[in-house]
């Protein structure tokens, strides 16, 4: 699960022994909430987000976009930094690099994103080689197709981002990031377009879906839906339908063995 609202490990000690999930994702991590994690998940792959390193109200895009090598090495940098203070286990945790990376921009930021990715790779291997890292972290629907007035369901095009998958098959210790939302008809409607678009990724590396939900925006012309109507239960869903929902995207990931394990966005905005 990402926990995105401030919930203290430190006060839920007593549940942890039970919680063994494949992944768990922690937003603005601090050092004891880490520490507990460690020790109670022993066999859980922790994944570390920052949003100041990889968002910041889009700061960290437009830094990508206007110097992607300058880029990359900074959110290492400010990675190292992070993982030493919170005495990170980097056989155990993983670093997420950007958050939904803007690749409808066009081709420009496709090869901005994987000039930083690289970069950011490269200095890893320079300075903390131990450190595994989440990458590219594409929002829902991406990366693009292209399809024509005539021709349909073309299949999502990875090969601006090859070079990073070849130094993945170097490295071996990191992950492919994504993110997948589906419409209230469930993550099987669409499926391999909304839900399971990572099936139609022909990269055979590990995989950490970062993000996963219902959405009340999928589906919708952008910005139509505000953000505070976007959540399952002002939508109209019940928690027995979100939760068959979440069992049934939790069995999509199941049936792809490169999945290690998916990150549930729980958050009802309203």
């Amino acid at each position: 699960a990402e926990f995105w609202m401030g919930w203290n490990p430190s006060e839920n000690r007593q549940t942890w022994a039970g919680v063994q999930p494949s992944t768990y994702k922690m937003l603005d991590p601090n050092r004891d909430a880490y520490q507990i994690a460690l020790q109670r998940m022993p066999n859980t792959l922790i994944v570390l987000r920052n949003w100041s390193f990889d968002d910041n109200n889009g700061d960290r895009w437009n830094e990508l976009m206007a110097n992607p090598t300058a880029a990359g090495n900074k959110i290492v940098d400010d990675w190292i930094a992070k993982c030493d203070e919170l005495g990170v286990d980097y056989s155990r945790t993983i670093c997420m690099l950007w958050n939904e990376p803007h690749e409808w921009e066009g081709d420009a930021a496709k090869r901005n994103l994987t000039t930083a990715t690289l970069a950011a790779m490269r200095r890893r291997k320079k300075l903390r080689p131990q450190m595994g890292l989440l990458l590219i972290n594409l929002g829902v629907g991406w990366p693009g197709n292209h399809d024509t007035a005539t021709v349909h369901d073309t299949p999502p095009d990875w090969t601006p981002y090859e070079a990073v998958r070849q130094e993945m098959l170097i490295d071996k210790i990191d992950f492919l990031g994504m993110h997948e939302y589906w419409m209230k008809e469930g993550p099987r409607a669409n499926l391999g377009w909304l839900a399971g678009r990572i099936a139609k990724c022909p990269w055979q590396v590990p995989i950490v879906i970062g993000e996963a939900a219902f959405s009340g925006a999928v589906g919708k012309p952008q910005g139509s839906v505000p953000t505070p109507l976007q959540g399952w239960a002002v939508s109209g869903l019940t928690a027995e339908q979100y939760m068959a929902q979440l069992i049934a995207y939790n069995d999509i990931c199941r049936a792809d063995p490169r999945i290690i394990g998916w990150q549930v966005y729980l958050c009802d905005y309203a």
